[in-house]
């Protein structure tokens, strides 16, 4: 054993003498909690006894308590007698406390404790013992209570901000004033003490650990409320599910409002100005009182954005230069105060208020779903009209006491809302499926008894308003408007099962997933996809013609709903789409299989026993994070798998790449790489294989048996996902070039001596989710052998220096690689790999050594007939298991090593 301040080392020796290293990493919070255990070794006899240190309390979380722990627990799983020292592994008995500890312990500044009161402490230096015993346990009593009620993470934080304040005080660098510190101080305190807070309607960040700079995440708003249902869209498409806001407090704080802006993202509506800053006279001199908290003016914020209909802008950018910034949102802030100043402030009605010549709305989800029936509208003059002045509108609306609509509204193909509230309309025809463009459709306050399929087919509406109509059912199809976000039944005679699901937090969601549920599928299977032959297999000569196949097939895990919204979600359940994709591997029966996005579980109990069935064994790697993961959650990470038919082809060896630990070794303290490209635990999965006397054709024209032991190395990976991080995907794809040179250089080492080869002989097939498009500088790379250092996917940062030292720079100002590969596939053939509403493109490769091998064909597109007439918008589908297509090529591959005359050479 082995110990520094906050580390320590263990060593256990097992029964058979193997030896496991153990470490652990003390905390600041220690002892409140227990330190952090990891071990080397994947070993369960160890993983479990470590995991068990994570789960004690109280005295058990001591670091001698926890040896004793770990030991017993070792020995027990490995059936060795416990040491008979283990006993003296006990916490020792605290001395009888001195006076003096009362003067060294120093006041808590919540607890109202100030210097003079440490003083008495000081002069009162032979006061009882037992009383300062009495003391300390009073206190670790109150600390284990605060713990218990804030969070020890936030005790932390407290006493950081103390140190540091103290730190800044010795060193006559204070910041800010003493009210307003003092005050911040206990704000953040009884924030952490919140119910609101603990219950992640909102989180808090200091920004670089200075009290007066916040940055607050708002993370729940009204459930009903449009806003609310556009964050659940923003976690859908960025990863991000709140509203950033930063607070800044001056030194006059609190007797002068913060300045609270938004960071992210943009937003129209709830009165957020350009630039970000928030129209509210709380936050002004005027509207502002030294008793509101900071937890009242965040809630007022929350309720603010949603009484002003707050929306994300999804890829807009309502700044004319661009997104918020503190500089804008503080000019836009005070021009609006001036403004305020002279004309008074206007303050929207609160929801209960009841407007003259409205009704009340019946159920508060009216209060978004009922829209002013009065919309403004700018009418041109007569002059702008002759002037020739042009018009474009994409609304129309059309009130009145209507029965009938003209057939010719529906050739207005461009319209984006069409309000047709307050008229005595009884049916709406089918041709509003040709309104594709809709995202607002208001049919309040009508006849309608029903609505047409065809509505389904509106999949870009995002507001659909069908109040105080006479609607008893709702077609099956409305279940495939996967976009909408309002959609308005009150006042409607519905039956009860359609009532309960839009009744429930989240209505609008759960209804539309059962209405997609229990639509009956109706649309036929696809057409088998085209088989494109390219040559003819060559007969006068030795060759392995064998079939390849790249599979993406979507891991359970991300085959969700919130994903895929547009997909029903039985059609979503592995228990449904594993038989589809083992159906399709079955039917191409390629003699090589890669796949990618194969979880733990469903390789070793679906995959590899259903394959070995066929004559098949696989290779299998997860990604790295399931390293530190328990037995129970590994098993669901995903990864990559290689499959090979058995009779044509032996296994070699294979090999790991695992991309964050290549970037630590090669990081060299750069930030870019520490902190983009280290976090990404995408991996590479490489075979190599050689191949089997039946694998060749004519191979009757040589008798040399080494010429059909032909080694080839299949590799496969799965890069990085995010098109933001487009310099990782690159930097990836280079790193694996520069491991796949190793391991051949490895494998014709050792293959020296049966085969007399070197590493030109080793021929290459490389396939995967590079999840990159063909003018990526990921594709270029690999297609072309090169990159330039200064290429834009490198987003100008600093990588030269790491690259230089990983993949070498044979030319001045750029990368390179030594493998001659070509893509199976090009665009003309296979227009898009991945097919979703939100992407469609080729992000699937298989590269093959072009030198040695010639496509014989491939398998063709799947009808893009079919996707249209069927208006099947994006896959995962009922008939389609994956949102990627697999690809499949016939490779002909002829031996890199020849015979003439009777001796082996090689070219």
């Amino acid at each position: 054993m082995s110990a520094s301040v906050d580390e320590l080392s263990c060593r256990f020796v097992g029964k058979n003498g193997k030896k496991y290293e153990i470490h652990a990493n003390i905390t600041e919070t220690y002892p409140n909690t227990p330190p952090v255990w990891f071990a080397d070794s994947e070993e369960t006899s160890v993983t479990n006894a470590v995991q068990i240190l994570s789960n004690t309390e109280g005295r058990d979380n001591h670091v001698i308590r926890q040896v004793a722990i770990l030991l017993r627990e070792l020995c027990r799983l490995h059936a060795v007698p416990e040491p008979p020292d283990i006993e003296n592994l006990t916490l020792p008995v605290m001395p009888h406390p001195v006076s003096r500890l009362t003067s060294e312990v120093e006041p808590m500044e919540d607890e109202g404790v100030d210097s003079e009161d440490a003083e008495v402490g000081d002069s009162e230096g032979e006061a009882d013992g037992s009383d300062v015993e009495e003391d300390l346990q009073l206190e670790m009593e109150d600390n284990r209570a605060k713990a218990d009620e804030m969070g020890v993470e936030h005790l932390a934080t407290l006493e950081r901000l103390r140190q540091n304040q103290r730190q800044d005080y010795l060193k006559g660098s204070v910041s800010g004033s003493v009210q307003a510190t003092d005050r911040l101080m206990k704000e953040l305190r009884d924030i952490y003490r919140s119910e609101s807070f603990k219950n992640r309607m909102y989180s808090i960040e200091l920004v670089n650990d200075s009290i007066y700079e916040w940055n607050i995440r708002l993370m729940a708003v009204d459930p009903d409320s449009p806003l609310s249902h556009d964050l659940a869209l923003l976690k859908e498409k960025e990863g991000k599910d709140s509203i950033l806001l930063n607070m800044l407090f001056k030194d006059t704080y609190p007797f002068e409002p913060p300045f609270v802006r938004v960071v992210h993202p943009i937003i129209s509506g709830g009165y957020v100005l350009l630039g970000g800053a928030i129209c509210m006279e709380l936050l002004t001199k005027q509207g502002w009182s030294s008793a509101y908290t900071v937890e009242a003016v965040i809630m007022q914020i929350s309720a603010t954005l949603v009484k002003g209909k707050a929306r994300i802008q999804f890829g807009a950018k309502v700044c004319p230069q661009g997104q918020y910034s503190l500089a804008r949102a503080q000019q836009s802030f005070k021009s609006l105060v001036q403004i305020h100043e002279k004309n008074g402030w206007f303050t929207p009605p609160k929801e209960d208020e009841v407007d003259e010549g409205f009704n009340m709305p019946r159920n508060h989800k009216d209060k978004y779903e009922n829209n002013s029936s009065r919309r403004s509208y700018t009418i041109m003059s007569p002059e702008e009209a002759a002037s020739g002045k042009k018009t474009y509108w994409t609304e129309l609306e059309i009130t009145g006491t209507i029965r009938n609509l003209s057939p010719n509204l529906w050739n207005l193909d461009y319209l984006t809302g069409l309000y047709l509230k307050n008229n005595c309309l009884t049916r709406l025809p089918s041709e509003i499926c040709h309104l594709v463009n809709l995202r607002s459709l208001d049919l309040s306050n009508n006849k309608l008894r029903s609505l047409p399929a065809e509505l389904g087919d509106l999949i870009y509406l995002r507001e659909l308003l069908l109040n105080n109509n006479f609607l008893r059912i709702l077609p099956y199809e409305i279940g495939k408007l996967f976009n909408l976000h309002v959609l308005g039944l009150h006042g409607n005679p519905l039956n009860k099962e359609i009532l309960t699901y839009y009744s429930e937090p989240n209505g609008t969601h759960k209804l539309l997933s059962y209405m997609l549920d229990n639509l009956q599928v109706t649309c036929p299977h696809p057409p088998q996809r085209p088989w494109i032959p390219l040559t003819r297999p060559a007969r006068n000569r030795p060759t392995c013609i064998f079939t390849v196949m790249c599979y993406n097939v979507l891991c359970d895990k991300y085959a969700t709903r919130q994903m895929y919204s547009y997909c029903p979600s039985w059609a979503l359940e592995w228990t449904y789409r594993k038989k589809g994709i083992l159906d399709e591997i079955r039917h191409y029966s390629a003699d090589i299989i890669n796949l990618q996005e194969v979880e733990m579980d469903q390789f070793y109990n679906f995959f590899s026993p259903e394959l070995k069935n066929d004559g098949y064994e696989g290779i299998f790697s997860p990604k790295s994070r399931a390293k530190t993961m328990a037995e129970s959650e590994r098993k669901y990470v995903d990864g990559c798998a290689i499959f090979y038919r058995t009779s044509k082809f032996t296994l070699v060896k294979e090999r790991l790449v695992e991309f964050n630990q290549l970037a630590m070794a090669n990081a060299d303290g750069l930030d870019h790489m520490l902190n983009r490209v280290m976090p990404k635990d995408n991996i590479g999965l490489a075979a190599l294989l050689q191949t089997t006397e039946n694998a060749w054709d004519n191979a009757g024209i040589s008798a040399e048996p080494s010429v059909v032991h032909q080694p080839l190395l299949v590799c496969t990976a799965h890069i990085h996902w995010d098109p933001e991080f487009c310099d990782v995907k690159l930097i990836q794809t280079m790193m694996l070039s520069n491991e796949i040179r190793s391991i051949v250089d490895e494998a014709a080492h050792s293959l020296r001596n049966d085969l007399k080869i070197d590493a030109n002989n080793v021929q290459l097939l490389l396939c995967g989710d590079f999840n990159s498009l063909p003018d990526s500088g990921v594709i270029e790379f690999l297609s072309s052998g090169r990159v330039p250092s200064d290429h834009k996917d490198f987003k100008e940062l600093s990588y030269q220096a790491c690259l230089e030292k990983i993949v070498g720079c044979d030319k001045p100002n750029e990368f390179t690689h030594s493998f001659k590969l070509a893509s199976a596939y090009s665009e003309d053939i296979m227009p898009y790999t991945n097919y979703t509403f939100d992407f469609k493109g080729i992000i699937d490769y298989i590269f093959y050594s072009k030198q040695s091998m010639t496509p014989l064909g491939l398998l063709g597109p799947l009808s893009s007939d079919w996707f249209r007439e069927n208006k099947v918008v994006g896959c995962p589908h009922p008939h389609i298991p994956s949102d990627h297509f697999p690809l499949l090529v016939e490779l002909e591959m002829t031996s890199t090593i020849s015979v003439q005359n009777g001796l082996i050479s090689h070219r």
